[in-house]
């Protein structure tokens, strides 16, 4: 990857974020971008699931990191809430390996799209014209 100088660099992610003290600890070793995430929840018992982290810790790194977020996200209202709760980037795992085993890469492409439709419809329905734009209190009215 090129940064606007030319100059090559890979860009330092973490994952497995969990908390406000972890982010903080990120940005203080330099890192790019940040994900939050349980991992799907398979590494400990009763880990909690990163929406229920997001506040805290978006409100203490964002636009110090690019903020992504994975662990359990499986339809598009659960992509649009993780955009909601203002992530940039939602990652989706298990529907992805799901479409792989039942039909290789079209099963994929019919993953993507259903998800992508979904989410699409639902943000037509609560009036929010791109997914950037997806504010928090759709979800939790302050």
């Amino acid at each position: 990857m090129k940064n606007f100088s030319g100059k090559v660099f890979t860009p330092l992610i973490f994952k497995g974020i969990l908390s406000r003290a972890d982010a903080i600890k990120s940005v203080d070793a330099g890192a790019d971008g940040i994900i939050i995430s349980n991992h799907g929840g398979h590494t400990l018992d009763y880990l909690p699931h990163p929406l229920q982290v997001m506040d805290e810790i978006v409100s203490e790194v964002s636009g110090k990191v690019a903020i992504m977020v994975d662990g359990g996200f499986r339809r598009g209202s659960d992509v649009l809430k993780g955009l909601a709760f203002g992530a940039s980037l939602v990652g989706i795992g298990r529907p992805i390996l799901y479409g792989l085993a039942a039909d290789g890469r079209e099963g994929v492409k019919g993953v993507v799209n259903g998800i992508t439709q979904e989410l699409k419809r639902i943000m037509t329905l609560v009036g929010v014209a791109e997914p950037g734009q997806i504010p928090h209190d759709i979800l939790i009215a302050d």
